[in-house]
């Protein structure tokens, strides 16, 4: 099953055929975390949810879940990947810097090809179908992980100054 976006996908009523799936919202909401669901769980995080006023309709983007191999976040200025820490290797959580010239490659032309604003987070994985991108934020609100700090601040203050 890779539902993917369709007018079925709603928050309320998605269409669920596995009993574990990867789901997230479609729009820029925080309704509920992006996360693998076991079906009884997701029924009743979303009964709570709407409780709570959440909206039904809401778009909800559901896949089968896939094994990633490494995590990655890349913190972009003014179109140039500037840093990046590995946050995972397999089911283990681990901060360290990345050097890896294919991630980093990879994530550059992705840079190339599109960007979202003048700083941003991209973070990519690897999977066994190759790298891909996980997902896009906003610097604010990334975590930092183990990037180079000192750096990215450098190419902030020299972007951005007044």
């Amino acid at each position: 099953m890779d539902v993917g976006l369709n007018n079925r996908n709603t928050f309320e009523d998605p269409e669920l055929q596995e009993e574990f799936f990867f789901a997230r919202p479609t729009g820029d909401t925080k309704t509920f975390k992006g996360e693998l669901y076991e079906k009884g769980i997701w029924d009743y995080s979303v009964k709570q949810a709407l409780h709570n006023g959440a909206n039904p309709d809401e778009m909800v983007q559901i896949c089968m879940p896939k094994e990633i191999m490494q995590e990655v976040r890349c913190f972009v200025v003014k179109g140039k990947v500037i840093t990046a820490s590995f946050y995972k290797l397999g089911d283990q959580v681990i901060y360290k810097e990345c050097f890896e010239e294919d991630i980093l490659s990879f994530a550059q032309e992705m840079v190339d090809e599109y960007q979202v604003a003048e700083a941003f987070v991209l973070d990519v994985c690897r999977t066994d179908k190759g790298l891909k991108i996980v997902e896009v934020n906003c610097v604010n609100c990334s975590g930092f992980y183990h990037i180079d700090v000192q750096k990215l601040i450098e190419n902030l203050e020299n972007n951005f100054q007044d």
